[in-house]
Formats: C-alpha cells, sequence, structure tokens
C-alpha cells in the first residue's frame, strides 16, 4: 500500500510527518500518512465530480472538478487543509 500511495500521489510535510493526497472517491481527497500508510483525514471538496488527482506543493493541495457543468479548481492550505481559494477554470 506504501509503494500505491507513492505513485499516485505527491507527498507535503506537515510537523515532523509526511503526507500524501490522493483522490479518495469523486467528492473528496484522502491523506495518509506516508511513512505508515495509515489515513489521516478525508477533506471534502465538492458535491460534483473530482477529475484529476490532487496537485500538492509545499504549502498548498490543489484539486481539479466537475460542478454544475463547470470546471472548478480548489486550493487548500497544507497545514490546515481549510480553503484557500475557489475558482472556476475557463
Amino acid at each position: 500500500m506504501f509503494l500505491i500511495l507513492l505513485i499516485l500521489g505527491l507527498h507535503i510535510t506537515m510537523a515532523k510527518s509526511m503526507y500524501t493526497a490522493v483522490a479518495g472517491n469523486e467528492h473528496n481527497i484522502s491523506i495518509y500518512d506516508v511513512q505508515t500508510g495509515s489515513f489521516e483525514r478525508s477533506i471534502f471538496v465538492t458535491s460534483g465530480k473530482i477529475i484529476g488527482q490532487p496537485l500538492v506543493s509545499a504549502s498548498t493541495i490543489t484539486v481539479t472538478y466537475n460542478e454544475g457543468g463547470n470546471n472548478w479548481m480548489s486550493v487548500f492550505d497544507a497545514d490546515s487543509f481549510s480553503l484557500i481559494r475557489k475558482q472556476e477554470l475557463s
């Protein structure tokens, strides 16, 4: 499972742990501890459908999804997992 998580997601470092983010289902992204492979939390993204794997940088997690017939992007803080911004993609 550890290797699968490394392949499917990018990593974020929080405090002393490393995490990976992957699309959990069509509405959520799942956060896993890279060292143990254990599930940490799920973040609800949309009532629509996630259309790609999350993109993780040092400070943000970006997710693209389709909602209401339009494509959107939401950016979350990688430390608090709170929504920073949501914007429609053209």
